[in-house]
């Protein structure tokens, strides 16, 4: 992966073999579960801990109904809340609040 400040394209005199054949160049790549970009944003990763996030709370509510709500709370913040690695993100992008709602919303859900 190329990482630059300017968005110009990829430069053309850079090219990189191995084995005797070339690399390509990507626009982003996941790296120790993290989802890195070329512009190192975050927002990918941001996305895809909040869909992983909501997937896992569901999952828990589904599973385990007959509990009580501290303890589906308890299992939640235990089981879903894969959150590592969270130091990289930029706390200025909009994405970020989607996690917040998607948390707000988890806590809030009713239960049966």
């Amino acid at each position: 992966m190329y990482v630059t400040k300017c968005h110009h394209g990829y430069p053309t005199l850079l090219e990189f073999e191995l084995d005797s054949k070339p690399l390509m160049f990507v626009d982003e790549c996941t790296y120790l579960g993290h989802i890195i970009t070329t512009d190192l944003n975050g927002r990918s990763d941001v996305i895809s801990r909040k869909n992983s996030f909501c997937g896992k709370v569901s999952n828990v509510l589904c599973c385990f109904t007959s509990c009580t709500p501290a303890v589906k709370f308890r299992l939640m913040r235990q089981y879903c809340c894969d959150f590592h690695g969270n130091v990289l993100w930029d706390l200025f992008q909009p994405s970020l609040d989607d996690v917040c709602i998607a948390w707000r919303k988890a806590t809030r859900r009713p239960t049966k």
